[in-house]
């Protein structure tokens, strides 16, 4: 017994390994910076169960780190989910369209103000009708301050706030 899970978690690590070995440097599902560092452009994830593997999962990234393209497959190989995103030249996301399998669901769309910070995201259905509004706001210290929900009629359903506060004092 211990010997054969042995030789199934070997296997699993090898097949770990030969993945997100790079440089002799081990790469875990990381963030932009070690994507540009290493010029990563496709990660596969692939799931070991019993004596069968599959490819579960597929990133793609742009030369910033961007992921471009996210694809969640069924283990017969069809495509679950994907997700195609893009970004402008500051490497802000500005689109997202949304797949079940090859049909799309949903699109959202974000705008950003001068100093690249998020102010709106809209969400629009299969036919380009908004679903969902949100609205961003910031203090003067880039800080975000609010954030307005909106209903696909236009009407504010919820408005969270936030507020900072530093360790060594509870002022705002």
């Amino acid at each position: 017994m211990i010997k054969k899970t042995y030789m199934k978690n070997t296997s699993f690590i090898c097949l770990f390994f030969s993945i997100f070995l790079i440089n002799d440097t081990l790469i875990y599902a990381q963030g932009k910076k070690i994507i540009r560092k290493f010029n990563i452009r496709v990660q596969i994830e692939i799931v070991k169960e019993g004596n069968i593997s599959y490819k579960s999962e597929e990133r793609l990234y742009d030369a910033n780190g961007n992921e471009i393209q996210f694809i969640k497959f069924n283990k017969d190989g069809g495509i679950k989910k994907k997700v195609i995103s893009k970004y402008d030249k500051n490497n802000n996301l500005i689109e997202q369209q949304e797949y079940e399998g090859n049909q799309l669901v949903r699109k959202k769309i974000y705008t950003y103000n001068k100093y690249d910070e998020k102010i709106s995201e809209i969400t629009y259905d299969a036919n380009n009708q908004i679903v969902r509004k949100e609205i961003f706001t910031y203090n003067d210290k880039g800080l975000k301050s609010e954030k307005k929900v909106y209903d696909k009629n236009d009407n504010l359903i919820q408005v969270h706030t936030y507020n900072y506060y530093t360790k060594s004092t509870n002022e705002k």
